[in-house]
């Protein structure tokens, strides 16, 4: 064990392997010792880590526990697990489940292991902007200087896609704090994020349609909703 003194608590446990691990050493409310593990060597480099038990000590001064607060923070649900219990309890109440399940899978994917609360406004505002772009442009060329994506053409936009998403997104989160999955209280990172502008399109009813919206109109029991259902076909 190597200890340091800037500040004093930070240590550098060496094993035999030549594993190194950043260590913090503080006292609990109760006056207990207690030993918290920053991270490996290599991952975090000597400032990081006095950064973070400068952090430790702080939390520990003020009589919070910095080990049952990384632990309460690892064990935070994720969007993963929101996904999950929206599909089990709330998808099939609705008779678009199947639509929700699509944009989550084509949209969501890459935020399962986020933490619920890391999720910003940002995020979702560039997250809307990406689905408004086409393939092509959310390659390089779609990005700006500074990262963030550019506005799409008006070939490429997608705005009732992007405000689909952006409702879906604005339900889970609402959901998540009904299911306790965030603090009561947590902002819903959609609330402000502007809707895309939607511009009016016609829509064509496809030959291989027709056989289902005939049988959607034979099955309508509302006999003034059926002719509006047949004059549109």
């Amino acid at each position: 064990m190597i200890w340091d003194d800037d500040p004093r608590g930070l240590g550098l446990r060496v094993y035999e392997t030549g594993r190194k691990t950043f260590i913090c050493m503080y006292r609990d409310a109760g006056g207990a010792k207690r030993l918290a593990t920053i991270g490996d060597y290599g991952v975090f480099t000597l400032d990081q880590a006095r950064d973070a038990a400068r952090e430790m000590l702080r939390m520990a001064e003020a009589g919070a526990d910095a080990l049952k607060v990384r632990r309460a923070r690892k064990a935070a649900p994720t969007f993963g697990d929101l996904i999950d219990i929206y599909k089990q309890r709330h998808v099939p109440t609705k008779k678009s489940g199947a639509e929700d399940v699509r944009r989550i899978t084509k949209h969501l994917g890459s935020w399962k292991a986020r933490k619920l609360e890391s999720i910003t406004r940002e995020d979702v505002r560039v997250l809307v902007a990406q689905v408004m772009m086409s393939p092509r442009e959310r390659g390089a060329k779609g990005v700006t200087k500074t990262g963030r994506p550019k506005a799409p053409t008006r070939a490429g936009a997608k705005p009732y896609e992007a405000n689909r998403l952006l409702a879906l997104l604005s339900k889970m989160f609402a959901l998540a704090e009904l299911w306790e999955l965030v603090p009561a209280g947590h902002s819903n990172p959609c609330r402000g994020v502007p809707k895309a502008k939607e511009h009016k399109r016609d829509r064509w009813v496809e030959p291989t349609e027709l056989p289902a919206l005939a049988k959607a109109i034979d099955a309508e029991a509302d006999p003034t909703r059926a002719p509006a259902c047949g004059s549109i076909c």
